[in-house]
Parts: structure tokens; C-alpha cells; sequence
């Protein structure tokens, strides 16, 4: 029950890096003119989106998320030639075409994953929808849309991804300024840099980033480990590695997990990150406190109880367990994952008569297909129940 990367992240919107060839050129122009959603919009731009995603309509959820603004907008303040200018647009119209943020978020839709607004917020004096992800697998994300007015219609400004603990913005310019500091290019006042880090690594960070798209989580993350050590302590390259590391297994990604604690000690993302760091060391009682942190900081959702009850079964506190399993049903009943929590209590307690109930209650209430349980390894008591042979008629009786 992973609360990190889910298959979609912030690390997505690095974009790919310019290349040297075209260290000549530089800005965009006027950046879009936005002005900033009211809690109304704010409101209907989440259930816009949670609808588009639902409906599968990529250009309708493109159209929201609105990619190519934000890669224009966080390098329009760069000074340098018309033809600079020209072609930084260029790029960012390339990257937002090749990014994979919305092609990735519905295919995980199709596979079962839930995109909900929580609900509108003001995070300094403005108004923000909060938008849970939760993939096929149940790990989460809170996306935290700066929805604005254009003109063509409402579109995110800007997304600050919870585990991040940043604008997605603030995480592509980071990368794009220090290119641009060693072509002698950026924003006013920013210094240039003789270091030629950066710049020779362009063509490794690139191939980083598609191999991401590629979803060869391997490679890339040996890509990252090649890199000097100046380029994998940026924050942005990070994230990206932290992505990668994820989708390769528990023990990388605990490697990349701690190593972000130590490089970025004081980092807001920590709040999220730290549950996964804690569950994944088997530090139960500091997960479920770093739950706690995260509930605070996004004001509350139904899916952290279901995750609290699920850490509880593993420190073995069922009561405890059932409590917030049965509050995470109470508080949104067309969660599938407050049912499945109760159901690890009635697994972890062998208790047949309650797993029946549950696996019922599961069915009926969210409209989930249950799978083939003799597949699945937790359930291995239970098949050899009479209860189970009741689940198998009452499903059956549902199907005709």
C-alpha cells in the first residue's frame, strides 16, 4: 500500500533538456495570460476533470491539465534572441506532446485506478482543487490544481504533487536554470557557469527521461547512478530517480527514499514520503504517526484510514484496525479499500463468517469484481472454508 509514485508523478514534468546544439537560442515571448480560478471554477474544473478521466477522453483531460503552458511558462522570463525564444516554445510544445503524465493517467484508469476531487481549498489567499489518485495497485497521490481562466476556458496553471513537496513548475525550472546558467542564458540576474556540469550530461538526462516513458525503470535508474554526483543530488533529477526506483523494487526504492531524507532533511515532501519509508522498514508505530502528518497537511481523507487500518493489521492491533477500517467505510462507502481493510482483519483473524461478509459488502457497495481468490495467496485459509463455498454460490446466483 504504497503512498508514492503510482505510476504517474511530478517527476514526469522535467521534460527533456535542451541540447547543446541549440545553446544559441533562448525565451518564449509573453508567457500565457491566466488569471486565477474562483473557488466556483476551481470547483467545476476538478469534476470536469475527474469526469474526462473517467470517460477516457485524452483531449479533454489534456486540455485541462494544459502541459504546454506550464513547460512555456516556467522559462518565459528567459532573456536571449528572438530565435532563442522561438525555439525554447518549440521545445516545450515537444515536450508537452511526448509527455506521458496524461497517457499514463488513463491508462491506469482502464486498469482500475480512481481520480477523485476531495475538495476546494485556499492555500495563500487562492483557491486550489485537490485531487486524489489512487492506482490499480492502491498507492496514492494528492495533486493539488492552481486552476486558472484563459483564453480558451479553465486549465491548471500549475500542480504541486504532494510527495514532492513542490509547484511542478518550481520542478522543471530548477532543471532548465541550471542548463541554462552554463549556455550564458536565463532569467534577469541569474548567473552564468563555467562549471560544465550540466551540459555534457544532457544527453544521459534525455535518455533518462525516455526511458522512463518507456517504462525501463532498470535502466533509467542505472542512467541516474551514472551520473556525477553534483547532477544526481539536484532535486528534480531526484524525483525523477525516485520514480524509476519505485517501479523496480522495494529495496531501491527504500535505497532512494533514504538517500532523499538525507539529501533533502527539511523537505515538505518528506511528510508523505516518510510513510512509505517507515512502512517499508517495518517501523509501523512511526508510519502510522507519519499518517498522521500527511491527514493534517491535506485536511483529511477517507483513504488514510483505510491505509491506517492496513498498517495496524501488520503491527497486529486489530482493534485499532477495525476502528479505522470501519471509519474509512463510514466516511466514503464507495471506497474499495476500507472493505479490503476490514477484510486483511478477517484474514489476520481467521474470522471466515466476517470475510464473507465483507467480500459481499465489497461487491455490492462499490460495484468491484472480486478475482479468482484461490489465486491470491492471503486468502489460503479462507478457500478451504465453508464460508468461501458460500462465496462462490452467492456469486454465481449475482451473475445469472
Amino acid at each position: 500500500m504504497r503512498v508514492r509514485y503510482a505510476g504517474i508523478v511530478a517527476a514526469l514534468f522535467v521534460g527533456s533538456v535542451l541540447s547543446p546544439g541549440c545553446s544559441r537560442l533562448l525565451s518564449l515571448g509573453n508567457p500565457d495570460v491566466l488569471t486565477p480560478a474562483s473557488a466556483d471554477d476551481c470547483e467545476k474544473f476538478g469534476h470536469e476533470l475527474e469526469q474526462a478521466v473517467a470517460a477516457d477522453d485524452a483531449a479533454k483531460t489534456t486540455e485541462l491539465i494544459g502541459l504546454a503552458g506550464l513547460f512555456r511558462r516556467a522559462t518565459a522570463d528567459f532573456e536571449g534572441s528572438a530565435e532563442y525564444k522561438a525555439e525554447l516554445r518549440k521545445h516545450a510544445e515537444e515536450n508537452a506532446r511526448n509527455d506521458p503524465f496524461v497517457p499514463l493517467l488513463l491508462a491506469s484508469v482502464r486498469r482500475g485506478a480512481q481520480v477523485k476531487l476531495l475538495r476546494i481549498h485556499d492555500v495563500d489567499g487562492r483557491s486550489r482543487a485537490l485531487v486524489r489518485y489512487i492506482s490499480p495497485r492502491g498507492s496514492v497521490e494528492y495533486m493539488n490544481f492552481l486552476p486558472a481562466r484563459g483564453s480558451d476556458g479553465l486549465v491548471a496553471e500549475d500542480i504541486q504533487f504532494a510527495a514532492n513537496g513542490e509547484l511542478a513548475s518550481q520542478t522543471l525550472r530548477r532543471l532548465q536554470l541550471n542548463v541554462a546558467a552554463e549556455q550564458n542564458h536565463g532569467p534577469p540576474g541569474h548567473p552564468p557557469s563555467s562549471a560544465r556540469v550540466w551540459v555534457p550530461q544532457i544527453p544521459k538526462l534525455n535518455a533518462m527521461y525516455r526511458q522512463c516513458i518507456d517504462r525501463k525503470y532498470a535502466e533509467a535508474v542505472a542512467t541516474y547512478k551514472s551520473l556525477p554526483s553534483e547532477v544526481r543530488a539536484d532535486k528534480s533529477i531526484f524525483l525523477r530517480y525516485l520514480w524509476a526506483a519505485e517501479a523496480v523494487s522495494d529495496t531501491e526504492f527504500l535505497l532512494a527514499l533514504d538517500g532523499f531524507r538525507r539529501q533533502f532533511p527539511n523537505d515538505p515532501g518528506l511528510v508523505f514520503q516518510n510513510i512509505d519509508y517507515y512502512r517499508l522498514m517495518r517501523s509501523y508505530d512511526a508510519a502510522l504517526q507519519s499518517i498522521d502528518k500527511a491527514e493534517k497537511v491535506i485536511g483529511g481523507d477517507p483513504y488514510l484510514n483505510a491505509l491506517r487500518a492496513k498498517l495496524l493489521v501488520k503491527a497486529w492491533k486489530f482493534r485499532e484496525a477495525r476502528a479505522a477500517a470501519n471509519k474509512a467505510i463510514e466516511q466514503e462507502p464507495g471506497l474499495t479499500h476500507g472493505y479490503w481493510g476490514r477484510i486483511d482483519i478477517s484474514l489476520a483473524e481467521a474470522n471466515h463468517p466476517d470475510t464473507l461478509a465483507y467480500l459481499k459488502k465489497l461487491t455490492e457497495n462499490t460495484g468491484h469484481v472480486v478475482g479468482d481468490l484461490r489465486k491470491d495467496s492471503d486468502f489460503a485459509v479462507f478457500v478451504r472454508s465453508v464460508e468461501y463455498q458460500e462465496w462462490v454460490v452467492w456469486c454465481a446466483a449475482r451473475k445469472n
